[in-house]
C-alpha cells in the first residue's frame, strides 16, 4: 500500500480501498468478527469471575473453619513459640508448651482464639496497615506476652487454676505508667495446666495463685516476654520428721530444742536423743526449715529436702551438734567523716567458723553491741548506713578472748550521673529494655533506681549514689551487672552486657534405669566480664512428671547446669544454648563413684 497516498489525501485512499480492492474489504470483515467474538468472550469471562470470587470466600472460610477446630488443640502458643524461634521437639513439656491456648482476653469479653477469628473490618485492615507502618518508629511500645504453666511440686500440671498478672515496680512500689495494664490480669490455666498473657507492654509483672483447699498460694516476678514461667504450688499435707541428734563423741543428745521455723511447733529429743515433729511444707515449693538449738551447742538449721517432691508420710533426718566455744561480747561506735555519731546505722557481724552471724543497731549515740559472740579468728563486721554514707565492711579480725572493741569511721556519699547502653552478649542492642539501679555502698537506704533503655538500647540517669554500683532484674530470670564504680561528680558512660536473647535449652532428668526424675531443681548460671562490668545470669526450673524442663531468653553461649533432686548426686554440667534436647543421668547418692 502506497503510505504516501494515506497521508496526502485520506478520502482517495479510501475511495481506492472500495472500487479497486475488495480482498481488503473481505480482510476487514474478518476482523471485525474477531473483535466481536471478543467482546462477548471477554462478558462471558467477567461473569464467570465474578462468580468465582464471590464463591472463594465461602469454601476459604468452611475450609479455614475446619483446620482452625481441628488444629485448637495444637495451636495456643505454638505459633508465639515458633516466632521466638523455639526448637520442635515432643514430649511432655513441649506438648504443654505447645498446647496451650489463651482462655480469655484481659478484658474477659471473649477468647482470644475467637477474636483472632472474626473477619477483619475496612478500619481495622486500615489500623493494620498503620500499624505495619509504625513498626519500625522507635518510639512505639512492644507488646509482649507471658507464656507458662502451674504445677504442683511433683511436676504435675494443673488446669483450673487461677492466675493474676500485675505490672509492678521495685519490691515495695507499685509500678505506674504501664500503659493500659494497671490493674491485674486474669487467666484460668487451660486442660494442660498452660496460661498466656497478651499483649503486654515492656516491664516486670507479678504472677500469683492464690491459696486453695489442696495448695498454698505461690508468686512470682517475671519480665514481659518471658515464654516458660512455672508457677510450682505446694500441696498442703503434713510430714512427720523424726530421728536422732548426736554430739560430737557420738553420744546421744537430751534436750535439743527442735523448732519448724514455717510454723509454731516444737519437740525436744529425748534422752535416747530421738525427736519427732510434724510439719507442713511451705509455701512456693520450698522445703520446710528445722532449727535445732541447745545452750551448749551451735545453732543449727536443716531443710528437709526429702519432704518436696514426696508423696512420703515419714522422713529421717539425722543431725550432729557441735559445742560452743568461749564466747565475749564485741562493742564499737559509728560516726561519719568529721566524728559526728550516726544513730539507728544497721551493724552486722558474720563469720564462716565458726558459723555466726549477728545484726543490730546502734542507738543515739552511734553505739552498739553484740553481747554473746564466739571467740574466733576471721569476723567481718558491716555497716549499712544509709544514703548519706558510704556503706563500710572491714577486713577479717580475731574477736577475743576478752571484750573487743571495734569502732567505724564511716565516708560522706555523694552523687554522680551513669549513661550508657544495654546490649546483649552478641553486642546487639536490648532496646525497650528496664532494669533497676542499685548502690552497694548505701547499705540499702537508696531506693532502686529504674533504668530504661530506648529503642537503641541507651540510657541515662542522673542523681546516682557515688560508689559501687550493680544493674539487676528483680525477676526472673535475675540478671546482673556489676563492678560499675562512680564517683561523687563524675559522668560516666558504660556499655552492659545482659544475657538475653531467643535462645532455648530444652532437657529431660532420667535416672540410671532411664525412669523420668520429677521435681528435680535444675539451675542454669551464665557470667562474662566486659571491661570492668561482671555481668552474670541465674535461671531456675523444676522438672516436670516426666522429668523434663525448660529454659528460654538465652542468649548464644556456654552455661553452666546445676540438677539437684532428693537421693540422687547433684550433678553440673557445661551445656550451650540452643543444643538438641538434652538427656541427662542422675546417679543415686548411695551409688559409688563420681557425677558425670
Amino acid at each position: 500500500m502506497d503510505r504516501g497516498l494515506l497521508n496526502r489525501n485520506p478520502g482517495r485512499f479510501w475511495r481506492t480501498i472500495r472500487y479497486r480492492h475488495r480482498l481488503v474489504l473481505g480482510a476487514m470483515a474478518v476482523l471485525l468478527g474477531t473483535g466481536l467474538y471478543y467482546l462477548a468472550f471477554e462478558q462471558t469471562r467477567d461473569d464467570f469471575q465474578h462468580e468465582r470470587d464471590a464463591t472463594i470466600p465461602a469454601v476459604a472460610g468452611i475450609v479455614g473453619a475446619e483446620r482452625d477446630y481441628a488444629s485448637a488443640e495444637d495451636a495456643g502458643i505454638a505459633d508465639r513459640q515458633a516466632r521466638s524461634l523455639a526448637p520442635d521437639r515432643t514430649g511432655p513439656v513441649l506438648d504443654s508448651l505447645h498446647g496451650r491456648a489463651p482462655v480469655s482476653d484481659p478484658a474477659g469479653d471473649r477468647s482470644q482464639s475467637e477474636a483472632d477469628d472474626q473477619p477483619a473490618t475496612a478500619d481495622e485492615d486500615a489500623s493494620a496497615d498503620q500499624d505495619g507502618k509504625d513498626d519500625d518508629d522507635p518510639g512505639k511500645a512492644l507488646e509482649l506476652s507471658i507464656s507458662g504453666a502451674v504445677l504442683d511440686d511433683r511436676g504435675s500440671l494443673l488446669p483450673g487454676i487461677r492466675v493474676e498478672a500485675r505490672a509492678v515496680g521495685p519490691p515495695g512500689q507499685s509500678r505506674k505508667g504501664a500503659g493500659p495494664l494497671t490493674d491485674a490480669l486474669t487467666q484460668m490455666t487451660d486442660g494442660l495446666g498452660g496460661f498466656v498473657f497478651e499483649p503486654l507492654a515492656e516491664g516486670e509483672y507479678q504472677l500469683s495463685v492464690e491459696d486453695t483447699e489442696k495448695f498454698y498460694g505461690v508468686g512470682l516476678r517475671v519480665r514481659a516476654g518471658v515464654t516458660n514461667a512455672e508457677l510450682r504450688v505446694q500441696r498442703i499435707r503434713e510430714v512427720r520428721v523424726h530421728g536422732q541428734i548426736i554430739d560430737e563423741t557420738g553420744g546421744a543428745l537430751e534436750s535439743v530444742r527442735v523448732r519448724d521455723l514455717g510454723g509454731s511447733r516444737a519437740s525436744p529429743s529425748d534422752v535416747d536423743g530421738a525427736y519427732e515433729i510434724t510439719v507442713e511444707p511451705v509455701k512456693a515449693g520450698q522445703a520446710p526449715v528445722l532449727e535445732f538449738g541447745h545452750p551448749r551447742y551451735r545453732s543449727q538449721r536443716r531443710r528437709v529436702e526429702a519432704v518436696v517432691g514426696s508423696d512420703a508420710d515419714a522422713v529421717r533426718l539425722d543431725v550432729e551438734m557441735e559445742p560452743t566455744g568461749e564466747e565475749v561480747a564485741v562493742l564499737g561506735h559509728v560516726s561519719g567523716p568529721r566524728g559526728s555519731s550516726v544513730p539507728d546505722a544497721e551493724v552486722w557481724l558474720s563469720s564462716a567458723a565458726p558459723r555466726n552471724y549477728q545484726s543490730t543497731r546502734t542507738n543515739e549515740g552511734g553505739e552498739f553491741e553484740f553481747e554473746r559472740v564466739e571467740v574466733g579468728e576471721a569476723y567481718r563486721l558491716g555497716v549499712n548506713p544509709g544514703p548519706d554514707y558510704m556503706k563500710y565492711v572491714s577486713e577479717p579480725f580475731a574477736v577475743g578472748p576478752g571484750n573487743t572493741a571495734h569502732d567505724v569511721r564511716l565516708e560522706a556519699g555523694g552523687y554522680g550521673s551513669l549513661s550508657g547502653r544495654l546490649i546483649n552478649p552478641e553486642g546487639r542492642a536490648l532496646s525497650q529494655f528496664t532494669v533497676w539501679l542499685r548502690s552497694e555502698d548505701s547499705g540499702g537506704g537508696q531506693a532502686p533506681i529504674p533504668v530504661a533503655s530506648d529503642a537503641a538500647g541507651n540510657f541515662q540517669v542522673e542523681q546516682v549514689p557515688a560508689g559501687t554500683l550493680r544493674l539487676e532484674s528483680t525477676s526472673q530470670p535475675r540478671l546482673q551487672a556489676g563492678g560499675i564504680e562512680l564517683k561523687p561528680g563524675e559522668a560516666r558512660h558504660v556499655e552492659v552486657p545482659l544475657d538475653w536473647g531467643e535462645r532455648w535449652m530444652f532437657g529431660q532428668l532420667l535416672d540410671i534405669d532411664g525412669q523420668p526424675v520429677a521435681g528435680a531443681k535444675v539451675t542454669l548460671q551464665w557470667s562474662r566480664q566486659h571491661h570492668d562490668i561482671s555481668s552474670s545470669s541465674h535461671r531456675r526450673a523444676a522438672s516436670d512428671f516426666e522429668g523434663f524442663f525448660t529454659f528460654s531468653n538465652l542468649s548464644a553461649g556456654d552455661y553452666r547446669v546445676t540438677v539437684q533432686a532428693p537421693g540422687f548426686q547433684t550433678l553440673r554440667r557445661t551445656y550451650g544454648s540452643g543444643s538438641e534436647e538434652l538427656k541427662i543421668v542422675l546417679r543415686s547418692s548411695t551409688a559409688v563413684g563420681g557425677n558425670q
